[in-house]
């Protein structure tokens, strides 16, 4: 099975890419009929940028522009937050849960959660037994993908680390249920 970078997998399951959300999504995440991401909470954003590159906005910057993403796409988006993110976003419903140990904020946008969930893993499966196509702009090593597609699910994966869109790129194609 091969997963070629803004390509298709045999399944017709997936697409990886390196976006920029400055600007807009790529046209792949149009399928998605919910959206999922952990992006970088306020302490470890200086470590995000260096491990992506470039040059970044202001923490509050990057927050208000993810913020205007979910306000304008119209499938449900959950992201997953730290409290400063969660208190400059405008969700209509957040949750407490667990992210890697930690605890963190389910904030969703157009989605009524539930109030209490054991972690984001339970979070995700939960979305990957709702809906068919996940979209992750800022997926990391790719858990969003892997839960979706361990349960029937598809995805679209971005993220702005060209390592991370590698590992998924090696890795994704055994996420698939036979």
């Amino acid at each position: 099975m091969n997963l070629a970078e803004n390509g298709e997998n045999e399944h017709g399951a997936a697409s990886i890419s390196v976006p920029n959300v400055w600007r807009t999504l790529p046209p792949e995440f149009a399928s998605c009929d919910v959206f999922y991401s952990d992006p970088p909470w306020s302490r470890g954003y200086p470590t995000f940028n260096a491990r992506a590159g470039g040059e970044w906005p202001p923490y509050t910057a990057f927050v208000l522009r993810l913020d205007r993403l979910a306000l304008n796409l119209a499938p449900p988006v959950i992201y997953v937050v730290d409290r400063s993110f969660a208190r400059l976003c405008h969700a209509d419903f957040t949750a407490s849960l667990m992210l890697n140990g930690r605890p963190a904020v389910a904030a969703s946008y157009r989605l009524a959660i539930p109030v209490a969930f054991k972690d984001s893993e339970s979070l995700l499966e939960l979305l990957a037994r709702r809906f068919r196509r996940v979209g992750d702009f800022m997926a990391g090593y790719g858990r969003t993908g892997r839960v979706f597609a361990g349960l029937g699910g598809s995805f679209v994966l971005s993220d702005y680390n060209a390592h991370c869109i590698g590992y998924i790129a090696n890795h994704a194609p055994g996420w698939f249920r036979p």
